[in-house]
């Protein structure tokens, strides 16, 4: 992007640092100072963390798109709700300390506590979508407060309502509910002809089975979604991500974990 059009979108690059700041809020680790400058980590081979960030570079393309193009939706003199990288990744880190805290408290406690000169606190729809786009990294969802979903509706996004009375953890659990599957039994002992080995769904069967296409998809809630008009099936292609996530036990990553137990490479 160009200066002026920098000026405009607080977030338009990602640097490697920004990015490893992004992994300390999210798993609780850094690539080393080697990979942030983009030099040859003479350590890979002792379990350095950059080789966990090698294999997270689909994410950091998803993370660099995500961000690049928000547009602070200022009013008068009140100040952006997401200046930096850094204050996209202070959301990102409270969401992380405080997932049972509903959505509102959350929000004014943060934007109250920030340094802002008198006066100038970002506009309310500022601030929820400045957490909006700290859920979607945590929750690699396309969430939208109550009320600010039309936009998106719009667009083709297909949003999940994150409502202000609830904390992250309610919102996860809402996304993702746990349900039960008595056709699916990994060990293939249950009765009745419905019966399926969770090792036989691959990806290659239900494209020579099923005749279905599959196409990526960077919203975990529209995994496995079938769009039976045009014969695809959405397949969630951040796995890094989720192994990650469940690696770190964050909010959400049992729900996810089901999404790894499914073998669909």
């Amino acid at each position: 992007m160009s200066s002026s059009a920098s000026g405009l979108y607080p977030l338009a690059n990602a640097t490697r640092d920004n990015l490893a700041g992004i992994c300390e809020a999210l798993w609780g680790w850094s690539p080393c100072s080697q990979w942030i400058h983009s030099e040859q980590c003479q350590h890979v081979r002792d379990g350095c963390p950059c080789a966990r960030a090698v294999k997270l570079e689909p994410f950091f393309d998803f993370y660099r798109n995500a961000t690049a193009y928000y547009l602070p939706d200022v009013v008068g003199n009140s100040h952006s709700a997401l200046r930096s990288h850094g204050d996209l990744r202070d959301i990102i880190a409270l969401l992380k300390k405080k997932p049972d805290t509903p959505r509102m408290q959350l929000t004014a406690e943060h934007f109250a506590t920030r340094e802002t000169e008198k006066g100038q606190v970002p506009p309310a729809r500022d601030q929820n979508r400045a957490f909006n786009l700290a859920a979607r990294v945590v929750m690699m969802v396309q969430p939208a407060a109550e009320n600010q979903s039309d936009g998106l509706l719009e667009a083709g996004i297909r949003p999940v309502i994150w409502h202000d009375e609830k904390s992250l953890s309610d919102f996860a659990s809402s996304i993702f509910p746990k349900r039960e599957y008595p056709t699916l039994h990994p060990s293939g002992d249950s009765e009745g002809p419905a019966k399926v080995r969770l090792a036989s769904i691959m990806a290659k069967r239900l494209k020579k089975i099923a005749k279905l296409k599959i196409v990526p998809t960077g919203d975990l809630s529209s995994h496995l979604h079938l769009d039976e008009a045009n014969g695809t099936v959405s397949i969630f292609h951040y796995t890094s991500v989720l192994k990650e996530n469940l690696s770190a036990r964050c909010v959400g990553s049992e729900a996810q974990g089901e999404v790894v137990a499914v073998s669909l490479g």
